[in-house]
């Protein structure tokens, strides 16, 4: 059982870095956890079962600068894998604003 398993940071600018706690309560043992992408780093701290994901934000890109959207909604994962191979995904979103 986690405490959650969405953070949404809200807006944010870019190359901005966003930390997210998920406090995991359950039976079970962490064994994995696998990013999405490398903007996203995990560190998992077994005494206390939290996992700690850092996100940092990227530019917006040109082509949408030059369509006039100064915002970029983003959606990011985590892959938690337990020691009976089970699988959970944690989820970080927000929008990064200019």
């Amino acid at each position: 059982m986690w405490n959650k398993t969405v953070h949404d940071f809200g807006n944010a600018k870019p190359k901005t870095t966003i930390e997210a706690t998920f406090k995991y309560s359950g039976a079970l043992t962490i064994s994995e956890i696998a990013v999405a992408c490398g903007c996203t780093t995990s560190k998992y701290n077994k005494g206390s079962n939290e996992v700690i994901l850092k996100y940092t934000t990227t530019d917006i890109p040109k082509h949408l600068e030059k369509l006039g959207q100064k915002t970029m909604e983003v959606a990011k994962t985590a892959t938690v894998t337990f020691n009976d191979n089970s699988k959970q995904v944690l989820f970080i979103k927000g929008v990064i604003k200019k």
